[in-house]
Parts: structure tokens; sequence; C-alpha cells
């Protein structure tokens, strides 16, 4: 019953998830675009001016993660666009434009075009699975931070461990559950949920 959803039809989610674990964690390839944005220096550069640099002055999030990754290159623009996208591939609280809009600024900071009709930005893989609640969106900088060290923690692991993980939803909920501050964050359900449906409720 794991996947059952009042909405008929959320397999473009799915698919949108599979194609993210595919370019993210599978290799490190581009969802949106081209090129190797998850790439590993994609990844530390983003470690390094967002979560390294903490920002405590005024400002929305994108306001404060424009001026954090002002010094940065446009790959790692480009990667925290396409984190922000998965991030709100869930969230069904907040509408498939204002996704839209979030993921085509962050990515506009980068210099380089987005494509217009992309699929992966259609109103369909953007229309959410359930809410996510005011504090997703209040503390979206903690959910971005626990994202960046997620991907970095499980860049570190050999090949062998990272196939075991993706193979067995259970042991990568194992493992995940240790990645600092995994506990306080709803990014960990939606992870789960979006890898492994048939395993894990949508919470």
């Amino acid at each position: 019953m794991s996947r059952y959803h009042p909405n008929p039809d959320i397999n473009p989610i799915f698919k949108a998830a599979e194609r993210w674990r595919q370019q993210a964690l599978e290799s490190q390839g581009s969802v949106l675009g081209t090129g190797d944005v998850w790439s590993n220096t994609n990844v530390l550069s983003l470690k390094h001016n967002f979560v390294d640099n903490l920002d405590e002055g005024e400002g929305s999030f994108l306001e404060k993660l424009e001026r954090q990754l002002s010094p940065a290159d446009s790959g790692t623009k480009q990667l925290a666009a396409e984190m922000n996208w998965f991030m709100l591939l869930c969230p069904s609280s907040i509408s498939a434009r204002n996704k839209r809009e979030t993921v085509r600024t962050i990515w506009s900071w980068s210099g380089m075009p987005l494509p217009e009709d992309s699929p992966w930005l259609s109103d369909e893989v953007l229309a959410g699975i359930g809410s996510a609640g005011t504090a997703f969106n209040t503390q979206r900088w903690r959910e971005l931070r626990f994202f960046i060290t997620f991907i970095e923690g499980f860049r570190a692991l050999d090949l062998a461990a990272r196939q075991t993980l993706l193979s067995d939803g259970w042991k990568f909920a194992e493992w995940i559950n240790d990645v600092p501050d995994a506990g306080s964050r709803q990014l960990r359900h939606m992870i789960l949920h979006l890898m492994f449906p048939d395993d894990f409720e949508r919470i």
C-alpha cells in the first residue's frame, strides 16, 4: 500500500525520482541540463559555499543562497538548482509554478540557459505527493544542508557499498539514518519514499 495515493497518477514524480537516482547517485550527470552537474567537485564547492558559509543575515532563503553562491562557478549553482528541484518533488503545499520559478531562478545565477520545455519541470512532475508543512519551507536551508551532507557521505563510499545500498531500501534507510541531522529532516522521508516507494510510505 506504500505506493497508494488519492491522485491516480503520480508516476511522473517517481519517473523523475528515478532520473535523479541515475544522474546523481549512479553517475555524476545532470537532471535538467547537460554535463557533470553532480560531480564531486561541484558537491564540495556547494558544501564550501553553503554549509561552511552560514548566512545569518537578513533576507529570504533564495536571497541568502544567492549571496552564498556568488563566488561559486556555474556548475555549483546548477547543482544547487537541481538539489532544490529534487527537494520540491514531494511537497504538494507548494504550487508547480512556484517550484519552477524557484528552480529557474537558482539556475539563472549560473548564466546558462535552462530548456523551457524540460519534461522534468512539467506540472505533472511538480504536482507533489503530500504537504511538507510550514517547517519545511521556513527551515529549507537545513534540508539543503542535510542533502549536501548526504550526497557527500554517499560519494565517500566505495562503489560496491553504494551499489549495495541502492539495491536494498532497508539497508539504505539504516545508512541514511546515520547522516548528521537525519532524524530531524523531512527530506530523509522524501528520499526514502521516492527511491523505494514499495518499502516506505509517504510521511
